[in-house]
C-alpha cells in the first residue's frame, strides 16, 4: 500500500499511447531573447514551475496489475536544465551552424524514463535571429502545445508593461441574429453534417489502416524515418499582408495559410520533381477538441471541471492537398479557395470525435500498444503534419528576458516533413522539421516565399487579360487532345477500374451444362453475334495521354477468344477406381483457367467448348469473362438475349416472383398510424446505417476474422489453385421450410450455409466453431431486379444499366454451440433476423459513396487497395443469381444446367447459388486446392 500511496492519477490513454514501444513524440519550444540568458533567473523559473502541476515531478511506471501510473519522484533541477557550452569566439554565422546542429541532435535524442520527461536548454551564444535562445523539449505524454503555451503564459509578462494582461487575436465564431434562419437551415445542415461524418469518419479508418500516400519530395516512407536526425528551419511572414489577403478574399487567416502552405509545397514537389504535382498526398491537421480555445492560466488547466483542461485534448483530421495544375499557377488564389473549401467541409463533419472514440475503444479492449500501433500507421500513411498555435499580440518577457519570437515543432513522428505555425506580435512564424538529406531546406524556402508571394500579388491585382489568355488556350489544348483521343470510348468507370489493378484482377466463370453435343459452327455464329451487341466485347482498357482510363476499340480475332480443349481419348465418364477420366479432366482443365489472367491486349473474354460427356453433362461451355466488363447481373441479361425456352421457343422465359414478404411490409391502412411508426423506422435506419458503416469500415481495415479451416489467411491466396465442386437441393422442399417457418426462401439457404459452415469447421476443428468469421454478401443495388435485354440495359437511361452495380455487405456468420446442433432452426432464424436487421440500414450505400470518394480523392489502385483488404479480412463470400423456371436452350441445344463462380479474390471459400428450372436449385463454392479438404 506505501509502495501504491505514491502512484498519482492513471496515465490517459493519449499519454500512454505517445510514449510506447511504437511511437515515442516530443514538442520542442525554442523562445529567442533579445539578451543574453541570466542563467539564476532560469533556474529559479524552474524551480517555481515543477509545483504547478504534479506531472513535471513524476515518471510513467507500471503498478503491480501492468497498469500505468504517474509516480512522484524527486526532482534535480540540475539534470532537467542543460547549459550548452558552444566554442567561444565564433561569428553569428557559426553560431548559427553550432545552434542548427545542437537542434538536430536534440530532435532524435530520446527522453530517459527514470526522471520526469522535460527538459530546458539555455544557448547564451547569439545567432541571426536572437541574442539567447531558450529551448524547452517536453515529452507530448506531458500534454499538447495548448497546454504549454498555457504553462509559458502563467510564467510570461507584457515587456512594455508587466502590469497589464497579455491579449489574444478575436477567435470566437460569429452568431447569427437571424433565429428563423437558423432553424430553417438546421435541418439541412444536420443532414449535410451526418453524411459528412459517416464518411468522413471511413475515410480516415481507410487512410489510417490501408491507403498510404505516394511517394514524393517530402514524403521518403523509409521505415524508421521517425529516427532519423531532422533539421528545423523557420519562415517570418507578416500577419498585416495575410489579413489583406483575407479581407481581400473574405476568407480565414487559416484559409490563407493553409492554402499558402498547399501550393509550396505543390511547387517544390514540381521543381524536385515534375510528375509528383499529380501524386495523392495527405496532411494530417491536428485540431484542438476543447470547448474553448482561448488560453487559460495552469490553476484553471487543472481544475477538475475545467473546460480548458491540461492534457493531450487534440484529434486528427485528414486534409488531402489540392493538386497542382496550370489552371493554379496563372490563378493561385484557387489554392486559397480549395483550402477554405476544404476547412470549410470539415466543419460540417464531427469525424474526429468518432475517430477519437475509436481510439478509446481500442485502448480499452487491446490496449495501447495497439492503439500506439494504429496511431503510427495514422501518421505514417499521410504526407505531413500541419499544427498551430495563437500566440499573443503583444511582447512577452520570461524573467525579464523580452522575447523577440517563439516557434516549436514536433518531434519523434514517422514523417519526412512537419510544420508548425506560431502567430507572435504582427508575424506569422512557419517552422518546418524536414528529414535530413531528404528535404532541401533552400528550395521548401524558396518555394513557400513564392507561394506567398503569388497569393500576395494575385489578391491585390488579378489579371484578367492573362486569364482569358490561359482559359482560350488551355480550351485549345483540350481541342487538341479529344481529336487524338477520338478512338477511345467513355471512361472505365470506378469499379471496372477497381477489378482491374495491381492489387485486383477478378474474373468470372460461368459453366453451361448441355444435354446434347456442341456444335462447334453454331457456337462461333454466337459469338460473331455476341460482339456487336456491346462496344465493350471489341475493346482493351487503355491509357489516354492524362493517365486516366479508358475503352479502346480494337478488332477481334474470334479464333483467340473460342478455344477447343482437347482431352486424351477414350476415357471413362467417371470412375472412382480411375482418375483419369473426364470429369477429373474437365475439374483440372477449370482449375488451371482460373489461375490463368486473361491478356490485357485483347478484348478481356473467352468461349471454352468442352466436347467430353462428363457426370453431369454431354458437354459443358465455359464463357469466362473479366469482372471489369460487368457483373453477373449483366452476364445473365447477355445470356437471356440469347437463350430460348427448350419446350417452346416462341414463348419467354419466366422467373419467380420477386415480391416483398407481405408480413414484412402489412402496413396499416391508418395513414396516422403509418406515419407514426415512421418515425421509429427511421430513427432505427439511422441508427443501425452508422453502425453498420463503421463496423464494416473497422472489419475491413482494422480487424481480420480469425484463422479457420476455411480462412488460410496466407499472403496470395488468389493465386493459389482451387477446386469447384457444385451440390443441388430441391427448390420444392427449400420452399417447404419457407413455408412451415414463414421466412423467405433467402433466409433459408442463408441458414444452411452458415450451419454448414460451422459444421465443416466442428468437424475439421472443433476449437474453431466460436471463432470470429464473416462473410462478404454480394448485392445488385440496381432500382429494379428483373432481368433485361442487353439494349435495354445500354439505354442512357435505364433503371437496370449494364456494368458492375454491386455493394459489399459484411455479415457475421453465427457461431456454433450445443443448442444449434439439436435445434438446427435457430440457424435459419438466426439468418433471418440478420437479413431483417440489414434491410434497415443504409450502409451499403455509404460504403459505395465511400469507395467513390477513394478513387475520385485517390485514384483506382486505392480503392482496389480497399477492396483488396476487405475481402481479405473476411473468411468467405457469397452471391446468388435467379435463374429462369424453365429449362433453357442456346442454338438448340439443351442446358441441364448453369452455374458460376469468381476468380482473383483473396479468399479460400467462396459460395455462388442460382435457381435453374423450377424444381432445383443449385449450390457451388470455389475452394483453394492446398487448404480445403
Amino acid at each position: 500500500m506505501e509502495e501504491e500511496d505514491e502512484l498519482l492519477e492513471p496515465v490517459s490513454p493519449t499519454a500512454q499511447c505517445f510514449n510506447t514501444s511504437a511511437l515515442s513524440i516530443s514538442v520542442i519550444a525554442v523562445v529567442e531573447f533579445e539578451i543574453p540568458i541570466d542563467e539564476a533567473k532560469i533556474m529559479c523559473y524552474a524551480k517555481d514551475f515543477i509545483p504547478l502541476n504534479p506531472l513535471f515531478s513524476s515518471i510513467m511506471v507500471n503498478d503491480i496489475n501492468g497498469e500505468r501510473k504517474w509516480k512522484k519522484v524527486e526532482v534535480k533541477v540540475e539534470e532537467q536544465i542543460v547549459v550548452a557550452t558552444p566554442p567561444s569566439n565564433l561569428s553569428i554565422e557559426l553560431n548559427n551552424v553550432y545552434f542548427n546542429e545542437y537542434i538536430t541532435k536534440l530532435s532524435v535524442k530520446e527522453f530517459a524514463q527514470n526522471k520526469p520527461l522535460w527538459e530546458i536548454h539555455i544557448l547564451n551564444c547569439p545567432t541571426s535571429d536572437a541574442a539567447a535562445n531558450l529551448v524547452l523539449k517536453f515529452h507530448h505524454s506531458l500534454g499538447d502545445g495548448y497546454s504549454v503555451m498555457g504553462l509559458l503564459l502563467s510564467s510570461m509578462k507584457r515587456a512594455d508593461n508587466p502590469s497589464l494582461p497579455l491579449t489574444f487575436p478575436f477567435t470566437g465564431k460569429i452568431i447569427n441574429s437571424n433565429k428563423f434562419g437558423q432553424i430553417s437551415s438546421g435541418v439541412s445542415h444536420f443532414l449535410l453534417s451526418s453524411i459528412n461524418t459517416v464518411l468522413d469518419f471511413g475515410l480516415s479508418l481507410i487512410k489510417s489502416s490501408v491507403l498510404e500516400d505516394e511517394l514524393t519530395p517530402i514524403r521518403s516512407g523509409g521505415d524508421g524515418v521517425e529516427f532519423k536526425p531532422t533539421e528545423i528551419w523557420t519562415i517570418t511572414f507578416s500577419l498585416h499582408h495575410i489579413k489583406q489577403i483575407k479581407s481581400k478574399l473574405r476568407v480565414t487567416v487559416n484559409d490563407v495559410v493553409v492554402g499558402m502552405l498547399f501550393l509550396g509545397i505543390r511547387l517544390y514537389m514540381e521543381e524536385t520533381r515534375p510528375e509528383s504535382t499529380k501524386s495523392n498526398s495527405t496532411a494530417l491537421v491536428l485540431l484542438n477538441t476543447r470547448m474553448f480555445r482561448t488560453y487559460k492560466c495552469m490553476e484553471d488547466m487543472l481544475n477538475p471541471n475545467s473546460n480548458t483542461p491540461w492534457g493531450n485534448r487534440f484529434a486528427f483530421l485528414h486534409i488531402d492537398i489540392p493538386k497542382l495544375t496550370d489552371f493554379n499557377l496563372s490563378n493561385p488564389l484557387q489554392l486559397v479557395e480549395a483550402a477554405q473549401k476544404l476547412i470549410k467541409r470539415k466543419k460540417d463533419s464531427s469525424a474526429v470525435f468518432l475517430v477519437d472514440k475509436l481510439m478509446q475503444m481500442i485502448h480499452k479492449f487491446r490496449g495501447s500498444e495497439v492503439a500506439s500501433k494504429y496511431v503510427y500507421k495514422t501518421i505514417k500513411n499521410s504526407s505531413l503534419s500541419i499544427s498551430n498555435l495563437i500566440g499573443p499580440k503583444e511582447k512577452m518577457a520570461l524573467t525579464g528576458h523580452p522575447a523577440k519570437g517563439m516557434y516549436f515543432t514536433v518531434v519523434g513522428i514517422p514523417q519526412s516533413l512537419k510544420i508548425s505555425v506560431i502567430s507572435y506580435m504582427e508575424n506569422l512564424r512557419i517552422a518546418f522539421g524536414g528529414e535530413k538529406e531528404f528535404i532541401d531546406q533552400e528550395k521548401l524556402t524558396s518555394c513557400m516565399k513564392k507561394a506567398f508571394d503569388y497569393i500576395h500579388k494575385a489578391s491585390i491585382d488579378v489579371s484578367i487579360g492573362s486569364f482569358l489568355f490561359y482559359f482560350w488556350h488551355n480550351m485549345e489544348f483540350k481541342k487538341e487532345e479529344e481529336e487524338e483521343d477520338d478512338e477511345l470510348l467513355e471512361p472505365v468507370s470506378p469499379t471496372a477500374q477497381c477489378f482491374n489493378s495491381s492489387s485486383l484482377s477478378i474474373s468470372v466463370i460461368v459453366v453451361l451444362e448441355f444435354e446434347i453435343p456442341i456444335d462447334e459452327a453454331k457456337i462461333m455464329c454466337y459469338a460473331k453475334d455476341l460482339i456487336p451487341l456491346n462496344p465493350l466485347f471489341s475493346s482493351i482498357m487503355v491509357e489516354d495521354r492524362n493517365g486516366e482510363r479508358k475503352w479502346k476499340k480494337v478488332e477481334v480475332n474470334l479464333e483467340e477468344h473460342i478455344l477447343v480443349p482437347t482431352f486424351p481419348s477414350s476415357l471413362s465418364v467417371v470412375d472412382d477406381d480411375n482418375i483419369n477420366n473426364y470429369d477429373a479432366y474437365f475439374n483440372k482443365y477449370i482449375t488451371n483457367l482460373g489461375a490463368q489472367e486473361l491478356a490485357k491486349n485483347k478484348p478481356l473474354w473467352e468461349i471454352h467448348i468442352i466436347k467430353y460427356p462428363t457426370s453431369n453433362a454431354a458437354a459443358n461451355l465455359i464463357l469466362k469473362f473479366h469482372h471489369s466488363l460487368g457483373d453477373g447481373y449483366s452476364m445473365m441479361g447477355l445470356l437471356i438475349s440469347s437463350m430460348k425456352r427448350a419446350d417452346n421457343p416462341s414463348l419467354p422465359l419466366t422467373f419467380p416472383s420477386r415480391k416483398i414478404n407481405s408480413d414484412d411490409h402489412n402496413y396499416n391502412k391508418n395513414s396516422r398510424h403509418h406515419v407514426l411508426n415512421c418515425v421509429p423506422q427511421f430513427l432505427l435506419s439511422s441508427m443501425n446505417s452508422v453502425l453498420d458503416f463503421g463496423w464494416s469500415i473497422i472489419k475491413s481495415s482494422v480487424l481480420e476474422d480469425d484463422l479457420t479451416p476455411i480462412r488460410s489467411g496466407g499472403d496470395g491466396v488468389e493465386f493459389r489453385p482451387v477446386e469447384i465442386c457444385t451440390i443441388s437441393f430441391s427448390l420444392h422442399q427449400i420452399k417447404q421450410i419457407k413455408s412451415k417457418l414463414r421466412v423467405t426462401i433467402n433466409d433459408v439457404i442463408s441458414g444452411i450455409v452458415f450451419m454448414g459452415i460451422r459444421l465443416y469447421m466442428h468437424e475439421t476443428c472443433p476449437d474453431s466453431t466460436q471463432s470470429n468469421v464473416t462473410t462478404i454478401v454480394l448485392l445488385n443495388t440496381r432500382m429494379f431486379g428483373d432481368y433485361k435485354s442487353i439494349e435495354d440495359m445500354l439505354k442512357p437511361n435505364s433503371n437496370a444499366p449494364w456494368g458492375n452495380r454491386i455493394a459489399l455487405l459484411l455479415i457475421d456468420i453465427p457461431k456454433l454451440t450445443d443448442y444449434e446442433l439439436s435445434n438446427p432452426i435457430q440457424f435459419i432464424k438466426a439468418a433471418q433476423k440478420l437479413i431483417k436487421r440489414k434491410r434497415y440500414s443504409y450502409a451499403i450505400f455509404l460504403l459505395d459513396k465511400l469507395m467513390e470518394m477513394v478513387q475520385k480523392l485517390k485514384g483506382p489502385e486505392a480503392a482496389a487497395k480497399c477492396v483488396y483488404k476487405m475481402a481479405r479480412n473476411s473468411s468467405l463470400s457469397i452471391s446468388n443469381m435467379i435463374g429462369p423456371k424453365e429449362k433453357m436452350a442456346l442454338l438448340g441445344h439443351p442446358a441441364k444446367g448453369i452455374y458460376f463462380t469468381i476468380f482473383g479474390i483473396p479468399r479460400d471459400v467462396d459460395i455462388d447459388m442460382n435457381e435453374f428450372d423450377d424444381n432445383s436449385g443449385k449450390l457451388h463454392g470455389r475452394f483453394e486446392d492446398c487448404f480445403w479438404e
